[in-house]
């Protein structure tokens, strides 16, 4: 993990993009999600689909668990490629639509545009460094 990640990719609460992810994703979900860690090269995918919802198509989500791929080392999914699924009612640009979870935090940086660039980037989140 990039030495920086472990403070400025944590939210205000310490909370890493993965733990912040979960709760994110869960809260359209009927069940907790536990993001886990995966392999080198294969990187967390948008929806499909039978899958696409509020949370896992909002730049919000798609910004928290590309820093949590990032702060694995691992590669970023383009937010096109990561929204395919998404239909336009369902798509939500530097906002998460629904209420934030309770025990989280989302970090400012999550809410920089990745649609001008088709990417999160973690240079940016590094400078933005908002909790």
């Amino acid at each position: 993990m990039f030495g920086w990640m472990t403070i400025q990719m944590s939210n205000s609460l310490g909370q890493n993009p993965c733990l912040v992810g979960s709760y994110l994703v869960s809260e359209c979900l009927n069940y907790t999600l536990i993001i886990t860690p995966f392999t080198i090269g294969d990187p967390y995918t948008g929806p499909n689909l039978d899958t696409a919802n509020d949370c896992l198509c909002s730049t919000v989500t798609y910004s928290i668990l590309g820093a949590c791929g990032t702060c694995q080392n691992n590669t970023v999914e383009t937010w096109s490629v990561w929204n395919f699924n998404c239909s336009a009612s369902l798509t939500h640009l530097s906002v998460y639509p629904l209420n934030i979870p309770n025990g989280t935090a989302i970090p400012h940086w999550a809410y920089l545009d990745v649609v001008t660039n088709d990417m999160f980037n973690a240079a940016a989140a590094q400078r933005d460094g908002g909790q």
